[in-house]
């Protein structure tokens, strides 16, 4: 091969390896922008990942008289409850896991059998926020990002937003084993000393729970 082929062999490759860059930046733009758009509400679909899978475990069968519409507006009497299996050490109480609950059965865990480690299940409930209440969430939490070049929401603002407005109850205690009472002010949001109390939760702890909560109901 003469070194004027050699030549052009190089830039053809060079050419595919730069194309081939280029479609790689771009697919990975075009991902980063859905994921802005979809936070900025834009979505293509919200599907309930979790609740799919078990759906197709199901044998099919629907109890008599027990099957619903399906709940196209938020009534300010709707609740969800998420509930999460916990391990943690029997001599400090530090948490190790937490899982959706169930979870560990399905794996096979026999928690029964751990040495130093206890189990508990724990549940919070929360009211569903509908379309208005999450655009404010949205709004509160968003900022103009200069890297991405637009405005973008906070998420870690935002799932904050929706612990504080829409906790309505849970089964947690203190270390007494008396459970916490939540106190609500008249106008349905937490009190100080609630509000407070929340915001003592092992952080792991709210991460899950929040995650489960948004997934359970599709916002995410």
């Amino acid at each position: 091969m003469s070194a004027e082929e050699s030549n052009k062999v190089v830039e053809v490759e060079e050419a595919v390896e730069s194309e081939q860059k280029e479609e790689i930046l771009s697919q990975a733009q075009d991902e980063t922008e859905k994921k802005l758009d979809e936070k900025m509400g834009k979505r293509e679909s919200a599907i309930a990942k979790d609740v799919v899978e078990m759906a197709k475990k199901e044998d099919g069968s629907v109890e008599v008289g027990k099957e619903c519409l399906p709940a196209f507006f938020v009534e300010e009497s709707d609740r969800h409850r998420v509930s999460v299996d916990i391990l943690f050490e029997k001599k400090t109480g530090i948490i190790k896991s937490i899982s959706r609950w169930n979870s560990l059965k399905i794996a096979g865990v026999k928690y029964e059998s751990f040495q130093t480690l206890s189990y508990t299940s724990e549940w919070f409930e929360f009211s569903i926020p509908g379309y208005e209440e999450m655009a404010s969430y949205k709004r509160q939490a968003s900022k103009f990002d200069i890297q991405a070049g637009r405005v973008v929401i906070d998420e870690i603002q935002k799932r904050g937003l929706i612990l504080m407005a829409h906790l309505k109850d849970w089964s947690l205690r203190d270390r007494n084993g008396k459970k916490i009472e939540l106190k609500f002010d008249e106008d349905g949001t937490l009190s100080e000393e609630s509000s407070n109390m929340v915001g003592k939760i092992f952080p792991s702890l709210v991460d899950v729970v929040v995650t489960l909560f948004e997934t359970d109901v599709t916002l995410t």
